[in-house]
């Protein structure tokens, strides 16, 4: 079971780093979600084919949406709105609020940064990653977390939306 994880975590990583290189289009849909805590925050990377979005976007919110050619601010209206409603996050079991930052475009790549800040110290850390899913049956999301010098990982998709990782025992 482990190395199954392991061995679709290494190929969907690499399929989307060589997807991204291409500038065409990909036979499979992926998205990345990095999670760094940092002195009382969770730094929050998200790494999305642009082409996948933009249609997500157009989907939901009826807006045609071409990240080169509109304004910087329409986008990251959509994008706030766009993750505020398919990511999120709890510490301890405590659903936190997001910030979002802000975005880069980087290719055929989005790049959308949002913060979550906290006290005290982190027991377990839940994730709700939805991203794409209404979209693509095969959309896959990585999700991997640095805590206390460890990366920790998950593997989530329309079966699998929601993970716990802990780092106390029970």
């Amino acid at each position: 079971m482990i190395k199954q994880f392991r061995l679709q975590l290494a190929l969907a990583t690499l399929f989307m780093l060589a997807g991204f290189k291409s500038g065409k289009s990909h036979p499979f849909h992926v998205s990345i979600c990095q999670i760094d805590v940092v002195e009382g925050s969770l730094q929050i990377t998200h790494k999305i084919f642009r082409d996948d979005l933009e249609l997500e976007i157009q989907r939901l919110y009826d807006r045609d949406l071409d990240v080169d050619k509109d304004r910087y601010l329409l986008a990251d209206t959509l994008f706030n709105a766009y993750l505020k409603e398919h990511f999120q996050v709890a510490i301890n079991g405590s659903r936190k609020n997001a910030t979002y930052i802000g975005h880069e475009i980087d290719f055929d790549v989005v790049w959308m940064y949002i913060e979550v800040e906290f006290t005290g110290e982190i027991e377990s850390i839940t994730v709700k990653n939805e991203i794409l899913l209404d979209t693509y049956d095969d959309q896959t999301n990585l999700v991997h977390v640095d805590y206390l010098d460890e990366t920790r990982s998950m593997l989530l998709n329309g079966k699998k939306k929601s993970q716990v990782i802990r780092w106390t025992e029970e």
